[in-house]
């Protein structure tokens, strides 16, 4: 499928996987071209941040991976998911005409509840970049694993909408394909504002799980690098890694 934004998506579909990120991953390191795109069907072993298992419904929820070889330093391979974050909140927006948010990095939020999470896995030296995506997609939300629910909803919960993973897959591939040619042709700027549009993070106390660090404060701005400033009795940081809990 060519985008009409430049990258030629190339698409192949596996049943069952460990880990389209690990798949892909594997694929890179092989000299897999740009726009390679692997869906899934069922993860057996698919990972989000902080180490954690993403957990899947199989067929109601669309899991996959896409492979960028961007042309940039190595640090702005870090607003990559904040890009990724960006182009799942318009794709959510144009299928089903309602809004997410994002709350820092990269969790995809509707009614205060997670939608989708995305993982960056990337070899600045060799120059690929692996953006996985996990969107819950079809069911009402009791339709979650027990442990995710309250804390996650569904496309269809949230929207009243039923959007297939072929439409969904279509629309977050082209956002993503017009947000990132944008980028590398001038830069950043436009993602950071777009993400900035849709952040329910900054202005909010938090607590920071960073490592075995924990820390709280403020949120005081997305700076220029995509990273999370927090301003708290610890004084003035600013992060580029690290799990983040709102606090009333």
């Amino acid at each position: 499928m060519l985008s009409d934004c430049g990258i030629c998506w190339s698409l192949s579909y596996i049943a069952e996987a460990g880990s389209t990120n690990a798949e892909l991953a594997r694929a890179a390191r092989s000299g897999a071209a740009e726009g390679t795109v692997i869906v899934c069907g069922h993860q057996t072993a698919g990972r989000g941040r902080q180490g954690r298992m993403w957990e899947d419904r199989g067929h109601q929820d669309l899991i996959f991976s896409l492979l960028l070889r961007p042309r940039c330093s190595p640090s702005d391979y870090g607003l990559l998911p904040l890009l990724a974050s960006v182009a799942l909140v318009e794709a959510v927006q144009a299928l089903t005409g309602v809004m997410p948010s994002v709350k820092w990095p990269n969790d995809v939020m509707v009614q205060g509840a997670k939608l989708a999470g995305i993982l960056l896995e990337a070899d600045t030296t060799d120059g690929w970049a692996v953006i996985g995506m996990g969107v819950n997609l079809l069911g009402p939300a009791d339709s979650l694993p027990i442990s995710l629910r309250g804390s996650a909803m569904t496309v269809e919960a949230a929207t009243g909408q039923v959007v297939t993973r072929e439409q969904m897959v279509v629309a977050l591939l082209d956002a993503v394909a017009m947000h990132y040619v944008q980028a590398q042709r001038s830069g950043y700027t436009e993602v950071l504002n777009s993400y900035r549009r849709a952040d329910v993070t900054v202005g909010r106390r938090l607590r920071l799980l960073r490592g075995d660090e924990t820390l709280e404060g403020i949120a005081e701005q997305i700076d220029e690098r995509g990273r999370l400033v927090i301003v708290g009795e610890m004084g003035r940081i600013a992060t580029d890694a690290g799990e983040v809990h709102l606090l009333k």
